[in-house]
């Protein structure tokens, strides 16, 4: 009997000993359970502040989408603007140059800085060169009758210091030889800090003109 009670202890010892290996088992198997529930919701968390982020990110893209839009639509409308007033520019300066060639009228654009002029196609005639030439200052005075060189530099000054209209007649000589007047009258132009900068104008050939009163005041005197 006594044998038979102590093996029934031993047993359920054993068995005791099993059920608490078991119950650690299913306590670990629950916490782990529970560990990845809270890691399942931890990552439905994030995936609805991803698909959150997401529509607000989608929400701005549309947004800037419509601005980009909005914004090309402005840009053509300028584009088309600055067309229209491209277009009514070069017919306004088409209109100028027919008016300046039915009044015998060149016009130049001087650049006191780098000393270049442009020149319309009339203007190079009025001074004997081809249509289409280039020229310098340089090159302008060395064409003017050297008794007129002074009166001229002087005029140019005068009219930048003064800030007014410079307005000449002097003689020129042609590249072949021959002798002309012209009429230069111009505005002098100046950078932001008041420096001379430019001289616009027009030219005319004067010399029949010209020659005609050196030939009415002879006959008068």
């Amino acid at each position: 009997a006594i044998i038979n009670t102590a093996t029934n202890v031993t047993e359920r010892e054993q068995i005791g000993i099993i059920l608490q290996q078991k119950l650690k088992e299913v306590q670990l198997a629950n916490d782990e359970s529970l560990e990845g529930y809270r890691k399942l919701i931890k990552t439905n968390e994030e995936l609805n502040f991803v698909n959150l982020e997401s529509k607000n990110l989608s929400k701005t893209m549309r947004c800037s989408m419509d601005e980009l839009a909005r914004i090309k639509d402005e840009a053509d409308m300028a584009n088309q603007r600055l067309q229209l007033l491209n277009d009514d520019l070069r017919e306004s300066k088409e209109d100028l140059n027919r008016a300046l060639e039915a009044a015998n009228l060149g016009n130049f654009d001087a650049d006191m800085k780098t000393g270049i002029i442009l020149c319309s196609d009339r203007c190079n005639e009025n001074f004997g060169r081809a249509r289409g030439s280039s020229s310098t200052i340089s090159q302008l005075l060395e064409s003017i009758i050297p008794e007129f060189r002074e009166k001229v530099t002087q005029a140019i000054n005068a009219s930048f210091t003064n800030n007014k209209p410079y307005d000449v007649e002097y003689q020129v000589r042609w590249p072949d030889g021959a002798i002309h007047w012209v009429q230069v009258s111009a505005l002098p132009r100046y950078d932001e800090q008041g420096i001379p900068l430019r001289m616009v104008g027009f030219t005319q050939l004067v010399t029949d003109k010209k020659n005609y009163q050196l030939r009415k005041d002879e006959f008068l005197s």
